[in-house]
């Protein structure tokens, strides 16, 4: 075999990957689901954000925990595609206990986690609609949250 085909071959293998990103790109159709949108980043997803200004959102889902108040990281998790908010949140709990070691009572979350009051032990806090009336109600939700 001669030396070209080695080289033609060893670049081949080495760029495969690119190769078939690049296939992939050029093949794809509009309404084509798992399409890549970055070459630099394949693993990027079109997130539908739903507000007129800004539709849609490039990248991947990440969830971060913090303590609050002093506003440490002790976590953080990544999500390919686009998954809901609540299947999220029990990966980022169990991520947290694995590297800490320590299980929260409690877990403050944004309005986005709809649904589960309770996951694995951890009891979860998420703020009230605001249209509230009662001030006392709302002044503990806001100091917690």
């Amino acid at each position: 075999m001669s030396l070209k085909k080695i080289l033609c071959q060893d670049k081949q293998t080495k760029y495969a990957e690119q190769l078939s990103n690049f296939n992939k790109i050029i093949a794809q159709q509009k309404q084509d689901k798992n399409k890549i949108y970055s070459l630099h980043e394949p693993t990027t997803a079109c997130i539908a954000k739903g507000k007129a200004h800004k539709k849609f959102e490039f990248g991947s889902k990440v969830s971060f925990a913090v303590v609050p108040r002093v506003n440490i990281i002790v976590g953080v998790k990544i999500f390919n595609g686009n998954p809901n908010e609540t299947t999220t949140l029990k990966p980022t709990l169990d991520n947290i206990e694995q590297i800490s070691g320590i299980k929260f009572k409690n877990a403050i979350v944004d309005r986005g986690y709809k649904g589960k009051k309770e996951v694995n032990g951890t009891t979860i806090v998420s703020p009230k609609s605001p249209n509230q009336k009662q001030p006392y109600s709302k002044t503990t939700m806001r100091k917690k949250c």
